[in-house]
């Protein structure tokens, strides 16, 4: 048994921050019941707050994980199991001078079009389903397809302005072992989460990110 992460990008953390929107990876296609095809975005669209921060090695923008592109390129030789998704940009829906919904005034960090360093988002290709020994709240389940609307994974770290809260002893999402061996970053299905191996955590904080964290969330069992 080994320990699984979520990769998380703190907010509030002296960074350069985003909205995201999400195109959806088959844009236009759904399943005969209705539901979305489950699968990482096709791109993502950040729209920048306000603030004068620096930018960092990532991008505080929502569920996925949003990274400068030579960064992630020198993590994806330590680690595999994802791609490079493309992120597009949007002008601000906020006038200029707004306080954003985190507090912040002023312009917002970059312009448009955006000159700054490339960005990506990780965008998973391994893509493996919880046990049943998961700790989570299902709000509903498709009959026809089978897809899963959870509404909380109980038991997990949770990290906030506060500061954490451990995970439960026992709690949390659990994976099998052979779906994820190695320095693997996976996605679990039908969830927006963006998770790792013990051994991709290691190999990623070797790299010291500026501005990226791991929360205590599983095991591989």
């Amino acid at each position: 048994m080994s320990k699984i992460w979520a990769l998380h990008v703190p907010t509030q953390a002296g960074f350069a921050e985003a909205s995201s929107f999400y195109e959806s990876a088959m844009a236009g296609d759904k399943l005969p019941c209705g539901h979305p095809v489950d699968s990482p975005p096709r791109y993502q669209l950040l729209e920048w707050e306000p603030g004068g921060e620096p930018l960092g090695d990532f991008v505080a923008a929502g569920a996925w994980i949003v990274g400068q592109q030579q960064f992630l390129s020198r993590m994806s030789k330590l680690v595999h199991g994802y791609e490079l998704g493309e992120v597009r940009y949007i002008e601000p829906l906020r006038k200029k001078g707004m306080r954003s919904p985190g507090g912040r005034r002023g312009p917002p960090r970059f312009e448009l079009p955006y000159e700054g360093p490339p960005l990506a988002f990780i965008s998973p290709t391994c893509t493996i389903g919880l046990l049943p020994e998961s700790t989570v709240d299902v709000e509903s389940t498709c009959p026809v397809c089978g897809s899963i609307t959870y509404r909380a994974f109980r038991g997990i770290e949770k990290l906030s302005s506060r500061g954490r809260t451990p995970r439960t002893p026992n709690m949390g999402l659990f994976v099998r072992g052979q779906d994820v061996l190695g320095s693997t970053i996976f996605r679990p299905r039908f969830t927006g989460l963006t998770l790792c191996t013990d051994e991709a955590r290691q190999a990623i904080e070797s790299l010291k990110p500026t501005n990226l964290v791991f929360r205590d969330v599983g095991d591989a069992v």
